[in-house]
């Protein structure tokens, strides 16, 4: 999420099943051409390891959107003088790639200003920060990545991320019937840009929280209490290099 020179625009996805894995490498790919961003996958050892009876795979699900990833040649005809880092509301300009007939291709690593040649200018630094950062906004109202299993009315919420996915929903499946209605589980598969307004509606709704991470730092906690403000005070933490197990995310819930 911060790992750059300058605060660039980037998507970071967290499938948490092997479903997720396909359907969400798919989209990737549509996502990093419709808005022109890197878009980061975090899977892991578990995912990448472990065996799991899956549906086929639905190929007619899989759509190609490349946005804005070629400017047609009809466009580029009808224009006097083509801006590749053009400011637009939506922050993504159109594009020609190399070779393209009548397009101009130019990457340029420095701040540049809408023709792509390299600038000091502050006003000229400020409108396309600004234009990359609209990015995310736009990209915000269209992933829906807090997802909530199982009663959305229950005051009791279990949060993960990632690949602990499985293990909680088996944990929550293997409750005595009384407790299952009264525990739901959030489940994060999109990372940034942060579905603030929806995790913290999720969770102020909730009586007790837990949180279950395969991490020392509670990073997903971090990200939440950074984002929404809430304080996750019950932690189940498992950093020993082993996925969790459904049998202890059970026996945390039932203590608690």
């Amino acid at each position: 999420m911060h790992a750059a020179q300058g605060e660039f625009p980037r998507i970071v996805l967290a499938p948490g099943d092997h479903e997720e894995c396909f359907y969400m490498g798919a989209e990737a790919f549509n996502l990093a051409d419709r808005y022109q961003v890197p878009v980061v996958i975090l899977t892991d050892k578990f995912l990448a390891e472990s065996d799991r009876t899956v549906a086929p795979f639905d190929a007619k699900r899989v759509m190609v959107d490349r946005g804005q990833a070629m400017i047609s040649i009809e466009k580029l005809r009808r224009l006097k003088d083509f801006k590749r880092y053009k400011v637009t509301e939506s922050g993504v300009s159109p594009r020609s790639i190399p070779g393209q007939k009548g397009g101009v291709y130019l990457a340029n690593s420095d701040e540049h200003d809408e023709y792509g040649f390299s600038s000091e200018e502050a006003d000229v630094r400020v409108a396309q920060m600004d234009k990359r950062l609209r990015k995310l906004v736009h990209a915000a109202q269209h992933l829906h990545g807090a997802h909530v299993y199982g009663n959305p009315r229950a005051r009791r919420t279990v949060v993960g991320w990632g690949s602990t996915k499985g293990p909680i929903l088996d944990a929550i499946a293997w409750l005595p019937p009384r407790l299952q209605r009264k525990v739901n589980f959030l489940h994060l598969n999109v990372m940034w840009p942060f579905p603030s307004d929806r995790v913290a509606h999720i969770l102020g709704r909730a009586r007790r929280v837990l949180l279950v991470e395969n991490n020392a730092t509670a990073q997903l906690a971090g990200l939440i209490r950074q984002y929404t403000g809430f304080h996750i005070a019950h932690r189940l933490l498992k950093y020993d290099g082993r996925p969790f197990t459904a049998k202890e995310i059970k026996e945390r819930i039932m203590s608690l």
